[in-house]
C-alpha cells in the first residue's frame, strides 16, 4: 500500500510518486488504512499542471480523510480536442473504480480546478450519466459562454509542444 503523501517527503521524491497509473492521465493513491465507506476524493487537476503543483493538493486530502482514496485525473490540451467516443474509453478505468466504490456504499468527493478539470468533469459526467443513468451537479467551474473562442485560441496556437 501506498504511504500518505508528505510534503517534506515530495521534495526529495517525485511528486505524485505515491499515485499508482491505472490509464490515461489516470492515477489512483490508497491510504494505507483504507476504508471503502470512506469518500472517494476525484480531482480533476487544470490544464497542464505540473505534477509538483498537483501535488501540493493532493498532499492535503490525507490529513483531513486518511482512509480515503483519491483518484487523479490529469488534463492536457490535446485532450480538449478528443471525440466523445475516444475520451469515454480513455476515462473508463476512473469509471470502473468510482462504480466500485459507489456500489460498496462510498461517497464521492470531486475537485475540479479551472476548464481543464472542468473539462475532464463533464466528460467523466456524460460517461456516468451513459453507463450509471446518474449524474453529478457542478459548480464554481469557469463559465462555458467562451470556450468556442477559448478553443479557437488553443488551435490557432503552436501546440507543437505536446507532441
Amino acid at each position: 500500500m501506498a504511504t500518505s503523501p508528505d510534503p517534506k517527503t515530495q521534495l526529495t521524491t517525485s511528486p505524485l510518486s505515491e499515485f499508482q497509473k491505472i490509464g490515461h492521465n489516470t492515477y489512483l493513491y490508497t491510504s494505507e488504512t483504507f476504508n471503502a465507506k470512506s469518500p472517494l476524493i476525484i480531482l480533476f487537476s487544470w490544464n497542464a499542471a505540473a505534477a509538483k503543483h498537483i501535488a501540493k493538493y493532493t498532499a492535503s486530502y490525507p490529513r483531513l480523510f486518511p482512509s480515503s482514496r483519491i483518484l487523479l485525473i490529469r488534463c492536457d490540451t490535446p485532450d480538449f480536442f478528443r471525440s466523445e467516443p475516444t475520451y469515454q474509453k480513455l476515462l473508463l478505468p476512473a469509471y470502473e473504480v468510482v462504480k466500485e466504490h459507489v456500489q460498496n456504499g462510498g461517497e464521492v468527493l470531486i475537485h475540479s480546478f479551472s476548464n481543464g478539470g472542468a473539462n475532464q468533469l463533464v466528460e467523466f459526467s456524460k460517461l456516468w450519466k451513459k453507463r450509471s443513468k446518474r449524474f453529478a451537479i457542478q459548480s464554481s467551474d469557469p463559465g462555458f459562454q467562451s470556450r468556442t473562442r477559448w478553443i479557437l485560441e488553443i488551435a490557432s496556437s503552436d501546440l507543437s509542444r505536446f507532441t
